[in-house]
């Protein structure tokens, strides 16, 4: 009879407006994931461009703390050369004094 099939395209009808909301709203919900998905990308990216200029950063600080260790260790092996120097001059220097000091006794 028409009116069961009015009533059974009605339902049809109701039964196609549904599922095309939920294919909507499925797609709505889809994109805002992508969304986030690429945000998130985007993050993961910054953080490991920010990552790399600190390790960057860490290891020119690194580098400039171990060069100026090694002046210093050559400073100071420096400053122990020249004052061994030293002590072998003055220890010389006593030397000949006593010698001299031994020859005037002498006369």
């Amino acid at each position: 009879s028409a009116i069961e099939t009015k009533q059974s395209i009605a339902v049809e009808m109701e039964e196609a407006r549904r599922i095309t909301e939920e294919a909507v709203a499925a797609r709505s919900a889809a994109e805002e994931a992508a969304e986030k998905s690429l945000a998130a990308e985007r993050n993961a990216q910054v953080e490991a461009l920010a990552a790399q200029e600190g390790k960057a950063i860490t290891e020119r600080k690194c580098k400039e703390v171990v060069d100026q260790a090694k002046n210093e260790v050559a400073e100071a092996v420096e400053k122990q050369e020249a004052a061994e120097k030293a002590k072998e001059e003055a220890e010389e220097q006593s030397n000949a004094n006593w010698k001299q000091f031994e020859e005037a006794r002498a006369l």
